[in-house]
């Protein structure tokens, strides 16, 4: 946006400002086995992106069948993964999935 200001890309569930100045940012010095690679997800957010990735894998509940595109079978089950390594957010899911 500006020289001491950047427009971040948070979630959707976030209600904070998207712009953050420079004057609030600090430099992080991470080691590898303190801080995790992959941020956690939000429960929030996963409820959010169930009926978009429903509506990606092309579910068709009345013949209760799937098609899926092959190039997006490696990243749903990516997607899966991640998300049944959390057991809270497993637990939200399947509840709010029904």
């Amino acid at each position: 946006i500006s020289d001491n200001a950047y427009e971040v890309d948070l979630p959707k569930t976030n209600k904070k400002d998207r712009v953050i100045n420079v004057r609030w940012l600090r430099r992080s010095l991470q080691a590898d086995k303190q801080f995790s690679k992959v941020p956690p997800r939000m429960i929030a957010e996963a409820r959010s992106r169930l009926t978009e990735i429903i509506g990606i894998a092309g579910i068709d509940e009345t013949n209760d069948t799937l098609d899926i595109p092959e190039d997006l079978q490696r990243t749903l089950w990516d997607n899966a993964k991640a998300i049944d390594k959390d057991n809270k957010l497993r637990d939200e899911v399947s509840k709010a999935a029904g």
